[in-house]
């Protein structure tokens, strides 16, 4: 993906001088982004693995008559189903405003891309960090990147993009996210034996 950024900032499409250039950090952003992604994908694959173990313990106790225990482990996977959906969710979310940052060709753009993903850094993080607590500060440095993105573009006289608008276009992307991230799981994950613990699993 950063292998096409030059041909996308060709000389008659470069973003403008400014007195902080705006492309290396923006460029620096997308790497720190796409680092976050892999590890949100290898976090969630040993989320997915730990599924398949508790899942395979719920069976079992339905199968042997024990709803007790096999409800007491259901109430534990549909925490780790909502963990597993939350970090899905903040995936897609980064994959879609990595999508916008790596297709920027003018200042306009620029200003529009890094204001939604400014907002829906700041929207993912607590899911991020709380499943990679290294995340934190990472996320922290895209944040301050952004911020002197915009800063920076204040510098060359860009209108203000309408903070409603930015606002608006980042919710539906997270909430398309979240849509996705739903249907993703529905196809993946079995659902649980007998209706008492298909229940408890949605609670």
């Amino acid at each position: 993906m950063l292998s096409k950024l030059p041909k996308r900032w060709a000389p008659s499409e470069e973003l403008p001088e400014t007195p902080t250039p705006l492309k290396p950090k923006i460029e620096k952003a997308i790497k720190l982004l796409q680092l976050q992604i892999k590890r949100l994908d290898a976090r969630r694959e040993e989320l997915m693995l730990k599924d398949k173990a508790l899942f395979n313990t719920i069976v079992k106790y339905y199968s042997e008559g024990d709803t007790g225990h096999a409800t007491l482990y259901a109430n534990e996977l549909a925490e780790l189903r909502r963990i597993i959906n939350a970090s899905l969710r903040a995936k897609l979310a980064l994959e879609q405003i990595l999508e916008r940052l790596t297709t920027i060709k003018e200042l306009g753009d620029a200003i529009i891309a890094v204001s939604q993903a400014s907002q829906i850094i700041k929207g993912v993080k607590p899911s991020i960090t709380s499943l990679l607590p290294e995340a934190e500060e990472e996320l922290s440095k895209v944040d301050e990147l952004l911020s002197g993105v915009l800063t920076a573009a204040t510098q060359v006289g860009v209108p203000e993009v309408a903070s409603y608008m930015v606002s608006e276009s980042a919710e539906q992307i997270l909430q398309e996210a979240a849509r996705v991230a739903e249907k993703i799981l529905k196809e993946k994950l079995p659902e649980l034996p007998g209706s008492q613990l298909e229940s408890t699993s949605d609670q």
